[in-house]
């Protein structure tokens, strides 16, 4: 399982950067990946307030990818149950019950999708001669993708895909732990990690941007709930709080991986 999700910003803990991340993407690129599906541009029409889209294409007849590029214009919404079969067809123009012509189910229509996000992200990927910075690079470009489409990352991000973009992520993590010095068997717990804690924390950043508004509330909350509290009795969370507050999302994940990286590296060590 890809146990699992330079520079790729992407969402905060009060999720007003998140949509700042998303705005300042409106060329569909990061870090020099175009995320754009197939060589059309954009619809101006089709671009919601704030968030990239997939264009939209109504060629005669279905098939798995025009249904997918659907899924991903829906997906890069905060609406519940974007991706239902009665909403997925409506975007088609067509009956939900077509898409079982080329999906059996939506465990495998999610599964396709996930993967896809995952092929998008690996577009443009070069290996660095230095394997930490393979290792950046690959777990933040998959991650930028994932939370391009928040309704897939928290739906499928975790999931098992055994295709193509997932084949292409995992060889390129291990080819990177190969070349910094591990075995085989030595590798495979050192991938999990950090598939893990890539995948883990891009759920938990959708899931931000899913809250959207609720979010920063909540973040508001953290602070006037301390503000109550005897400082005498906690005066390091109480003298704290606001800057733990203020830690964004991203900036929280980097630090992360930064001992992440840090960690492996000292392990390589001994």
């Amino acid at each position: 399982m890809i146990s699992p999700t330079k520079d790729h910003p992407a969402s905060t803990s009060n999720a007003s950067g998140v949509f700042l991340f998303i705005k300042s993407q409106s060329d569909r690129k990061v870090n020099g990946v175009d995320f754009t599906i197939g060589s059309r541009k954009p619809n101006s029409m089709d671009q919601k307030e704030g968030v990239p889209t997939v264009p939209r294409r109504r060629a005669q007849g279905l098939g798995r990818e025009r249904i997918l590029e659907a899924c991903l214009f829906l997906a890069t919404g905060t609406t519940p149950d974007a991706l239902s079969f009665r909403k997925i067809g409506k975007e088609l123009g067509a009956d939900p019950t077509a898409l079982y012509r080329h999906f059996a189910n939506k465990d495998e229509l999610l599964l396709a999708l996930a993967d896809k996000v995952i092929t998008m992200g690996m577009i443009g990927y070069v290996p660095s001669p230095d394997w930490k910075e393979s290792l950046r690079d690959l777990m933040e470009r998959i991650r930028a993708s994932f939370l391009q489409y928040p309704q897939v990352a928290t739906l499928a991000a975790l999931r098992v895909t055994g295709q193509s973009g997932e084949l292409q992520f995992v060889e390129a993590m291990l080819s990177a732990l190969t070349r910094a010095g591990f075995s085989r068997h030595e590798a495979a717990p050192v991938f999990r990690a950090c598939g893990d804690f890539m995948l883990a924390w891009t759920g938990f950043s959708a899931g931000l941007m899913l809250l959207g508004q609720k979010s920063e509330q909540d973040d508001a909350a953290w602070v006037s709930s301390y503000d109550r509290v005897a400082e005498h009795d906690f005066p390091l969370a109480v003298a704290s709080v606001r800057e733990m507050a203020a830690v964004q999302d991203e900036e929280n994940y980097r630090f992360a991986l930064d001992l992440l990286l840090g960690g492996i590296a000292a392990r390589l060590q001994h």
